[in-house]
Parts: C-alpha cells; structure tokens; sequence
C-alpha cells in the first residue's frame, strides 16, 4: 500500500467501502440508464468518478516512482559510497604529504647545519695546517 493510500485511509477508514458503494451506485445507475435509454450520469458523480480514476492513476504513478527510484539508488549508493572512500583516501594521503613535507624540511635543515659546520670545520683544519705550516717555515 503506497503513503498516500495510508494517509487517505488513516483520513478516512471508510473509503474503501465508500469506493465500492460508489463503483455499485455507477454500476447501477447505468443500469437503469440503459434501460431507459438515458447516457448522462447523476450530478456530480461523473466528476467524483473522474476525481477517483485521476487519484487512483496518481498513487500508481508514486508506487512507480518510488519502485523505480529504489532500484536507481542501489548503483547510486555504491558510487557514493566509493567517492566517501576516495575522499577519505585523499584526506589520509594530504595528511601524509603533509607529515612528509615537515621532515623533509627538517632533514633539509639538519643537512644545512651540518654543511656549515663541516665548512667550519675545513676552515679550522685549514687555519692549523696554515699555523703548522707558519711555525715549520719559522723554525
């Protein structure tokens, strides 16, 4: 049973039987209207008829839809779900990246420092070896 013949029934509990006396009505007023050679129906109950095949052609039109739409969900709800898993994978890599960039830098900083004392270094053994040399050369 489609929402709206529940909603329509939880309204009116009655419209079921209501339909059925009216369908009985109908079928008897044109009974009685071929017999007389008559063709128009009572006042009001050809719209009413017309109301109630418009509905009835409307919750079955939703009964569709809905039918329809829960079977194109199920591959939608797969892609959605590989596009959240392609977004968390993005998150957890950039957040890696990022990790990795902040000890790149630190490595490059350690290198730095340790070119500049190693150039020290040079420097200080070249200083000694100048002095060395100096003190050999004054001797």
């Amino acid at each position: 049973m489609s929402p709206r013949q529940k909603h329509l029934l939880a309204v009116d509990p009655d419209r079921p039987a209501k339909r059925q006396q009216n369908a009985l009505v109908a079928a008897n007023h044109q009974e009685v209207a071929s017999a007389a050679g008559l063709s128009q129906s009572l006042p009001g109950e050809k719209e009413q008829n017309f109301k109630d095949d418009r509905l009835d052609r409307l919750e079955r039109a939703l009964e569709d839809s809905v039918s329809r739409y829960a079977q194109d969900w199920s591959p939608d709800a797969e892609l959605l779900r590989r596009v959240e898993a392609l977004e968390s994978w993005g998150a957890i890599h950039s957040a890696a990246n990022d990790r990795l960039h902040v000890k790149n830098q630190l490595l490059e900083r350690q290198i730095e420092s340790i070119r500049a004392e190693k150039k020290t270094a040079i420097n200080q053994l070249r200083e000694n070896e100048r002095i060395h040399h100096e003190s050999l050369t004054q001797a």
